[in-house]
C-alpha cells in the first residue's frame, strides 16, 4: 500500500463522530483560561524570564510561537509574556461541571509554580484571559467580537474587573475569540467563565442568523477603540459613555436607539440571555456563581484584588495534553511529539536502528481516540508500514489547513507554517459595530 493510502487509513482509524455543521451548536464545547502574574521577591517585582530558565519545568520547544513555553505533564503550559508568568490551561471541555473544573485546574496550576520559586517568592495576579471556541470563520467571530461589545461586553466588564481597571479587550482569534480582563479567582473567576461561554454561543447564534435563539440583551452605544497591538478591540471603562467602573450598577448606559438604561438592567438581561444560551451543556451548578453575584446587592466590579489562598492544591492533570509531553514506546517504534497547540499535536515516529523516521499529525478532537487506539496496538501496523515506504517529496506537512485532520507524513517543514493566521490589526475595522 502507497503511503498516502496509508495515511487515509490511518486517518479514518481516528474518524470521530462528525461534528455538527451547525455554528451554534459546536460554538462554546471549548474553553481556554491563562493567568499572568507579577513574580515578587522579597517585596520587589522581579523578572520572570530568568527564574522560568532554572526551574527545569516541562518540556520547552513544543509551541512554535513560544520559545519560552515549557508544557508540564498536566497539559498546562508555563511562559513568560514581558517580565510576567503566564499559566495557560490546556483546552478544557464544556460539559456539567467544566466551571468548578477550569477554576481548580487554576489554582492547581498557580499552586504548583508557588511551589516551584520556593522559598521568599509570591504571585501577584495581573490578568485574565478567557477563550471561548467559535467553529466558524474569522468574519463571523470578528462580527461576534464587535456585537459583543455593543451588548454582553459590559457585564462581563462588571462581572471580571476592578473598579480601578482599564477596560476589557475583545480579541477575535481563529477557531474562538478571547477575553482579556482583570485577573478572577474562586467565584469570581467561576461567574466569569459561565458567562463568557454562554454568552458568546448567543451571539453567535445572532450573527448567523439562526432562527432558534435566545433573545440578545439591548444593544448599547459603545465607543469601541481599536486594540493597539493585536487585532481585535478595547472596551474602556469610559466607552459607554459614563465611567462603568465608578458607578457599578448604578451607571446609566446610553442605548443605540436613544434613551438609557441602568448598568444592572444590563447585567441582569446578559445573564438570563447568556444563561438560556448555555443551555445543557452547563448545570446547575455551573451557574450558581453567576447567579449569586447577579441576584445579589454586592458591588460590581469589585474594589480590589481577590485574595489567593496559598494552600496546595492537587494538580488536575489533563490526560491527553499530559501524555504529550512524555515519549511513547511502542514494541516496533518509538514516538514523541514536537508541536502541541490548541489546534493539534504533530509527533515524529521513528525505528531508532533502522533509521527510518515519519510524522504524525492528531487534531485535538481527534486525541483521545488516537491515545485509545495507540494503547490497545490497533494503529501499530499502520504505523509501521508507513515507516518502511518511500515517501514522495510532496507528502509533506506543511500547511495549517493539513493539521485539521489526522495524518502521516514523510517530512516535516517549518512549524510556524503550520499555525493559524492571526489577522493583521492594521486591516482592521474601527467604526462601532452596527
Amino acid at each position: 500500500m502507497r503511503a498516502e493510502a496509508l495515511s487515509r487509513k490511518f486517518a479514518a482509524a481516528l474518524r470521530c463522530d462528525p461534528a455538527t455543521s451547525d455554528s451554534v451548536e459546536s460554538t462554546g464545547v471549548l474553553l481556554g483560561i491563562e493567568h499572568e502574574f507579577f513574580v515578587v521577591h522579597d517585596g520587589a517585582r522581579v523578572d520572570f524570564g530568568p527564574l522560568l530558565a532554572g526551574l527545569n519545568l516541562g518540556r520547552r520547544y513544543l509551541d512554535p510561537a513560544d520559545v519560552n513555553a515549557r508544557r508540564l505533564p498536566t497539559g498546562a503550559a508555563v511562559t513568560c509574556d514581558g517580565v510576567e508568568a503566564e499559566i495557560a490551561l490546556p483546552p478544557i471541555n464544556v460539559a456539567p461541571g467544566f466551571v468548578v473544573e477550569a477554576t481548580r485546574r487554576a489554582a492547581a496550576e498557580r499552586s504548583d509554580l508557588r511551589h516551584h520559586l520556593g522559598d521568599g517568592f509570591a504571585l501577584e495576579g495581573s490578568s485574565t484571559h478567557i477563550s471561548v471556541s467559535i467553529n466558524c470563520g474569522i468574519e463571523v467571530i470578528d462580527a461576534t467580537a464587535r456585537l459583543y461589545s455593543c451588548t454582553f461586553a459590559p457585564a462581563l466588564m462588571l462581572l471580571l474587573d476592578r473598579r480601578d481597571s482599564y477596560g476589557i479587550y475583545v480579541r477575535p482569534r481563529p477557531g474562538r475569540i478571547e477575553f482579556c480582563g482583570e485577573y478572577a479567582t474562586g467565584r469570581r473567576l467561576q461567574a466569569a467563565i459561565a458567562f463568557a461561554v454562554g454568552s458568546v454561543r448567543a451571539c453567535v447564534n445572532a450573527v448567523v442568523g439562526r432562527r432558534q435563539q435566545v433573545p440578545l440583551p439591548p444593544r448599547l452605544w459603545v465607543d469601541l477603540k481599536p486594540s493597539p497591538d493585536r487585532f481585535g478591540y478595547v472596551v474602556h471603562h469610559n466607552a459607554l459613555g459614563t465611567d462603568l467602573y465608578a458607578r457599578g450598577r448604578d451607571a446609566p448606559l446610553a442605548l443605540a436607539g436613544g434613551g438609557s438604561i441602568s448598568a444592572d438592567a444590563v447585567l441582569r438581561a446578559c445573564w438570563s440571555s447568556a444563561r438560556d444560551a448555555l443551555g445543557p451543556l452547563g448545570s446547575g451548578a455551573d451557574a450558581q456563581a453567576a447567579n449569586d453575584l447577579v441576584d445579589s446587592d454586592c458591588a460590581l466590579p469589585a474594589r480590589g484584588l481577590d485574595a489567593d489562598d496559598d494552600a496546595p492544591v492537587p494538580v488536575c492533570s489533563s490526560p491527553v495534553y499530559g501524555r504529550l509531553v512524555e515519549p511513547v514506546q511502542r514494541p516496533r517504534f518509538e514516538m514523541a511529539a514536537v508541536m502541541v497547540t490548541w489546534d493539534a499535536a504533530v509527533l515524529v515516529v521513528a525505528q531508532v536502528r533502522e533509521r527510518r523516521a515519519a510524522f504524525v499529525c492528531v487534531p485535538r478532537a481527534a486525541m483521545d481516540r488516537f491515545f485509545e487506539r495507540l494503547d490497545s496496538g490497533a494503529l501499530d501496523g499502520i504505523i509501521t508500514r508507513y515507516l518502511r515506504r518511500r515517501h514522495r517529496p510532496r507528502h509533506r506537512l506543511e500547511r495549517h489547513e493539513q493539521i485539521t485532520k489526522p495524518g502521516l507524513y514523510g517530512s516535516l517543514s517549518r512549524r510556524r507554517s503550520l499555525l493559524a493566521r492571526e489577522p493583521d490589526a492594521r486591516l482592521q475595522l474601527t467604526s462601532a459595530p452596527t
